[in-house]
């Protein structure tokens, strides 16, 4: 595939890292959160491995860590967010028009809804490609995490 520039001399468009075989690329999640829910669950992996979880216990018997984990898995969801039984049905129901990539705006209602249910958020429709692109890939992951679990 060969382009023309601005200059009117022919270039060859570089390739990605998709496509280069050369290029080792990574995952696009980061595999040492597979069992993480959230920030909590980090915090407290980072903690752990740090010895402040030893330290605060050995002071204080019951600190809260535990609450305090759940809470911010809660707000702050991570990679590993299971969806409800009744979003998993209703995402399979959306599954043939989102790999047709054309959704009403009922499909786009009902994607937004598994989207704030699932992730704790507050989205609103809208046209944006990139962001309905992006909640796409994030509800994919957390419906094949839901058939794992």
């Amino acid at each position: 595939m060969r382009y023309i520039s601005r200059m009117g001399t022919p270039w060859t468009p570089l390739a990605t890292p998709r496509e280069s075989p050369a290029i080792n690329s990574t995952p696009r999640y980061d595999v040492s959160e597979k069992n993480s829910k959230g920030l909590g669950d980090r915090i407290a992996n980072f903690t752990k491995k740090t010895g402040i979880d030893k330290l605060v216990h050995s002071v204080v018997e019951d600190c809260g860590c535990e609450e305090r984990q759940k809470k911010l898995n809660a707000l702050f969801p991570g990679r590993n967010v299971a969806m409800d039984p009744d979003d998993v049905e209703a995402w399979e129901l959306l599954q043939p028009s989102v790999e047709r990539g054309r959704l009403n705006r009922v499909e786009t209602r009902a994607m937004y809804d598994i989207y704030n249910r699932t992730f704790n958020a507050n989205a609103k429709p809208c046209n944006c490609t990139g962001k309905n692109k992006a909640m796409v890939e994030k509800l994919e992951r957390a419906y094949e995490y839901s058939c794992k679990v």
